[in-house]
């Protein structure tokens, strides 16, 4: 364990630092993920050729790149909260 990094954290500077580093990772993971699941919707949806079931598969993938959006939003607005709450700004 003499190996690792510590990472000290003495400011809130840092701190603001560290959930902006975060939130920027998340919203990058749902924002990929979300375009993933729109042009996976988007081909079972064309390849559905009427059948209910695919229908509800498309509409579904459709519902979790929504989310998955909201929620990469919601990563990017976050840090600015807490920011607020720990009385600095962005």
């Amino acid at each position: 364990m003499d190996d690792v990094d510590r990472v000290n954290i003495t400011d809130p500077e840092q701190i603001k630092s560290l959930i902006n580093n975060i939130g920027n990772f998340v919203f990058g993971v749902f924002i990929a993920l979300s375009v993933f699941f729109l042009l996976w919707a988007a081909f079972s949806y064309l390849t559905a050729a009427g059948s209910a079931d695919k229908l509800k598969s498309a509409k579904d993938k459709l519902i979790y790149a929504a989310i998955g959006i909201a929620l990469a939003i919601v990563s990017k607005s976050l840090p600015i909260l807490i920011s607020n709450f720990i009385g600095s700004n962005v």
